[in-house]
């Protein structure tokens, strides 16, 4: 096979076979081999199949002359592999060499680039995904969290919308709101039995009180209002049961403490025919104390009765910290979160990520130490209008998420 170049080329099974359909034209010395490379060869009916091979690229100094031993001899002495290539190529008119020089250089160049310095997306970022990985950020989003929307900000939005940053804001905000779910907790069995769980000093006795309230008044029916029992297992906290017992006073609902699981089961088997809904309050636990976490497990563990688990979280704990109170309450099988002390967090990034991390929903926030007022059942907009530089008007925001539901009073 002759190349464009003037350059010859031979296929065979094995280089022997290729020499041979060489030396079939030309004399031995009347020829250069320039290259050999192993190759598929294409055999079978149709060229269909593929064999190994071996491909063999030669030059010959006088193509036209065959078997010139004498003179390729001669020539063969004083003979140069790079001033008969060089030669070849200037009569191909190709400067190859020249052209192979300048690669070289741009590779070297490339090269020394890349070991001197270190390439990010933002170097070639645009502008607006570069604002808003600094908004969520902000906003405390997690890495992890802010990499994952702007990969989908740059395969949504085109480079003309992403000339729009408010426009571009207003739908992240969107996204983040349909990552947010939402369990408003409802009374329908009888008793309903609510267990609020959570580690120490998030607030769980106040929020007690409030949910008692809440589903003593607000959930009742023809103003006729719920019976309502409140039970403590917290036998750590000094004055944790004079705390609930002053609040259990207020509100008009019996009170009991319990230490054992043969009590717990018991003060529901008393009350089961003659109360709407019972809400147990317990001991606060750090995630790390895996010994009484498992005695609360093992004191509330109850297979006859269905009971709503909710986990207590306070807004200002980071994200890493609620992972953790997350994986480690995950033994009771809460069913949603309750967000404390809403009121005390400029952020809400950490409580987004956390909940989508563990795919969980969220039930009320409370925001201040009032009883019964400050709770709120949970909702996405509320969530979305505590974006710092949030753009969204509340009325976009309920159009597409529902009524925001702030405090009850």
């Amino acid at each position: 096979m002759l190349n464009n170049d003037g350059v010859f080329t031979v296929e065979g099974e094995d280089e022997q076979s290729c020499m041979m359909q060489i030396e079939r034209q030309y004399a031995k010395g009347s020829y250069i081999v320039m290259s050999r490379k192993n190759i598929n060869l294409k055999t079978g009916p149709f060229k269909l199949f593929k064999k190994p091979g071996v491909q063999v690229t030669y030059a010959v100094n006088h193509p036209n002359s065959f078997y010139r031993n004498s003179m390729y001899n001669s020539m063969q002495k004083n003979f140069n592999f790079e001033t008969s290539k060089n030669e070849i190529l200037e009569k191909s008119g190709k400067k190859i060499d020249a052209q192979i020089d300048v690669l070289t250089e741009a590779v070297k160049q490339i090269q020394n680039t890349l070991d001197t310095k270190t390439f990010g997306a933002s170097e070639a970022e645009h502008p607006t995904i570069t604002k808003l990985t600094e908004w969520l950020e902000d906003n405390e989003f997690s890495a992890s969290y802010i990499k994952k929307i702007c990969e989908k900000a740059r395969k949504e939005f085109s480079v003309d919308d992403l000339e729009d940053f408010d426009e571009v804001k207003k739908q992240v905000t969107l996204w983040i709101g349909e990552n947010i779910k939402v369990s408003n907790v409802q009374l329908k069995a009888l008793p309903e039995i609510i267990l609020l769980v959570g580690p120490t000093g998030v607030g769980k006795t106040t929020t007690i009180a409030k949910l008692a309230y809440k589903y003593a008044y607000d959930q009742c029916v023809d103003g006729t209002r719920k019976i309502g029992h409140i039970i403590t297992t917290d036998w750590n906290k000094i004055g944790a049961f004079e705390q609930i017992n002053t609040f259990a006073y207020i509100l008009e609902m019996p009170v009991s403490k319990v230490t054992t699981h043969d009590d717990f089961v018991k003060i529901i088997e008393q009350n089961k025919d003659h109360d709407d809904f019972i809400i147990v309050d317990t001991a606060g636990f750090s995630p790390k104390d895996y010994e009484n976490l498992a005695k609360l497990k093992k004191v509330l563990g109850i297979k006859n009765y269905k009971v709503q688990v909710l986990l207590c979280m306070s807004a200002s704990t980071k994200l890493s910290d609620m992972k953790d109170i997350m994986q480690q309450f995950e033994i009771f099988g809460y069913d949603s979160v309750i967000i404390t002390k809403f009121d005390e967090s400029n952020h809400i990034g950490n409580i987004v990520c956390a909940l989508e991390s563990k795919n969980k929903s969220i039930s009320y926030i409370t925001t201040g130490q009032e009883v019964p007022e400050c709770i709120e059942e949970a909702s996405v907009g509320r969530f979305l209008l505590e974006l710092s530089d949030c753009n969204l008007s509340k009325e976009v925001i309920e159009d597409k998420f529902g009524p925001i539901v702030q405090k009850t009073k």
